[in-house]
């Protein structure tokens, strides 16, 4: 069923790129999947690294965090850092709600 998902979440992103939680899902899957195939991984960081940024931008810093949280997991250094400045960003201009270390 990991393929339907996968499938399901593709078309969704492609329907409508701006929805977050499709992102999110669509990197979970994706990071099941990554030992099967390795070349999922760099997919997975930038579907979890979107979702957060869209996250933020919808206002839900709870669900950002997850999904930088989920993104540390990635080894995607880059995405990572770029995903924690926004949300110190979100967290200092008072949109995120508390503190991001």
């Amino acid at each position: 069923m990991l393929t339907d998902a996968i499938s399901q979440y593709e078309k969704a992103v492609s329907i409508n790129p701006d929805y977050p939680q499709a992102h999110y899902n669509l990197a979970r899957c994706y990071s099941l999947r990554k030992g099967q195939y390795p070349e999922l991984y760099a997919e997975a960081a930038s579907h979890c690294y979107k979702a957060g940024v869209l996250f933020l931008q919808r206002g839900d810093k709870q669900m950002a965090l997850e999904a930088y949280n989920d993104l540390k997991q990635l080894d995607s250094k880059e995405l990572e850092d770029a995903l924690r400045e926004k949300l110190r960003a979100a967290s200092q201009s008072g949109t995120g709600g508390s503190t991001f270390p």
